[in-house]
């Protein structure tokens, strides 16, 4: 191609194709970390099972079988069984674009990967936490030894997801209006060709993630005993980094940058102190401030702009459940529309 030479591309490999895809079509209109995610499904999925197979040679069988074979043996941590359905639907949908880009450019005449079928994905229930349980980490987080605890309180009458707390700077704080501005996330990286992540920092989610959320009093009252902490710290400790953590609201007590790692871990610990048992992630305190919020009135539209959704349909279509506990309530509202005295004709 550099002498000018014409190439027969129908000849093509079927991997160097999805390489050229990825660098010359997905790369510029995609994220960073959403490209990174496609260079190690490419690397470490499909590369592997197409080492030698020419492009115009991929046929729908071929590709059922990779994507049948993932559902019941696909993982690549060392652990027996098969990938996610979504994740195995996401390799399609990259094979998918790709080919369909091929036909596009007149390589090949049909989108094999377009006629794979694939598994029906159930809507998965939203967790969260009952009211017990959260009563049960709420007393653990006000009477917590660890100043950094207080993240959870906040993601818990926020609804912040754990990216956008970590990126917050004291400028995002204010205290006077009430409020606290969400303006970037941080975010783990996978980089192409290296083991170790980065964390990157840019703009939120979507453009309605930009938003300024109301603080309840409660949620003021915690957040200026941790700047007093903070400010204490920052001012009597030497911190080792603190030049890159200084105007970030969040700090570790070296000065750093808390890692999601390491709020993980703290997480669990602090579930373990509640005594809350069962398995639960940090971005169930996300669902269950937007399910009190329901239960409590909170018009959808509302909702929608504090939890940085597109559209309130989104906000129905996820949150479109109710608590055992909510639900038992409202049945026994009914009673209002007769009275208990009367006698059923």
């Amino acid at each position: 191609m550099e002498n000018g030479i014409h190439l027969d591309k129908s000849k093509m490999p079927f991997i160097a194709w999805m390489w050229e895809w990825l660098e010359v079509y997905s790369k510029p209109k995609v994220r960073k970390s959403t490209h990174s995610s496609y260079y190690h499904i490419i690397k470490n999925h499909i590369e592997p099972e197409f080492p030698k197979v020419l492009l115009r040679d991929i046929t729908c069988d071929m590709l059922q079988k990779f994507y049948n074979g993932k559902l019941i043996s696909g993982r690549k941590d060392g652990t027996e069984g098969g990938i996610s359905l979504s994740y195995a639907h996401t390799m399609i949908a990259i094979i998918s674009s790709a080919l369909k880009r091929a036909v596009l450019n007149g390589m090949i005449h049909t989108n094999e990967a377009s006629k794979v079928v694939l598994s029906k994905k159930t809507k998965k229930e939203i967790d969260v936490l009952t009211l017990d349980e959260q009563r049960k980490l709420e007393h653990t987080l006000f009477n917590s030894t660890n100043p950094l605890a207080f993240i959870f309180l906040l993601k818990l009458y926020s609804g912040m997801r754990i990216g956008e707390l970590l990126a917050l700077k004291l400028a995002d704080v204010n205290l006077d209006e009430k409020e606290i501005y969400v303006r970037s996330t941080r975010r783990p990286r996978q980089i192409p060709g290296a083991s170790k992540n980065e964390v990157v920092e840019g703009e939120p989610k979507t453009a309605k993630s930009r938003r300024d959320i109301p603080l309840t009093d409660m949620i003021i009252q915690q957040l200026n005993k941790y700047l007093e902490y903070r400010h204490y710290k920052s001012e009597t400790l030497k911190y080792e980094n603190k030049k890159e953590a200084n105007n970030y609201l969040f700090v570790t007590y070296l000065g750093t940058i808390p890692s999601y790692p390491g709020i993980r871990t703290l997480f669990v610990r602090i579930l373990k102190e509640a005594n809350i048992t069962r398995r639960v992630n940090m971005h169930v305190l996300r669902h269950t401030f937007a399910t009190r919020c329901l239960e409590s009135g909170m018009d959808v539209k509302t909702l929608a702009d504090i939890l940085g959704h597109d559209n309130p349909l989104t906000t129905l279509n996820v949150y479109a459940h109710s608590t055992n506990e909510h639900k038992h309530k409202s049945m026994s509202n009914l009673k209002s529309l007769y009275k208990e005295d009367n006698e059923i004709e």
